[in-house]
């Protein structure tokens, strides 16, 4: 098999499990950023965490295709902790700066 087509079996095979986590990986994140929202009581444009569902979807599938091509290198339950630590940090603090340059903008 030449070098081309083993490329575009592979981009074919990445874009087949993409789309497979893809799904599952967006709505999760939007219910996750609904409940942050209410969580902290405060209000932030919807075009904004479309944006960071599809930014943290895109970040997870990418991690999870690496990890099962990689042949699971990395300890399944520290990939799990460190995905979590940086989901339970970073989404709130970004819901909360967005919200407030938000509040200041009105």
């Amino acid at each position: 098999m030449k070098n081309e087509e083993m490329s575009l079996r592979t981009k074919q095979a990445y874009d087949k499990m993409k789309s497979f986590f893809y799904t599952d990986f967006i709505d999760i994140m939007r219910r996750t950023l609904d409940d942050g929202e209410k969580e902290m009581q405060i209000s932030v444009d919807s075009e904004f965490k479309d944006f960071v569902a599809e930014f943290f979807t895109e970040a997870l599938t990418g991690m999870l295709i690496s990890w099962i091509k990689n042949k699971n290198k990395q300890d399944k339950e520290e990939v799990i902790q460190n995905v979590l630590q940086i989901c339970k940090v970073s989404i709130p603090q970004v819901l909360r700066e967005k919200a407030k340059s938000e509040e200041n903008r009105a």
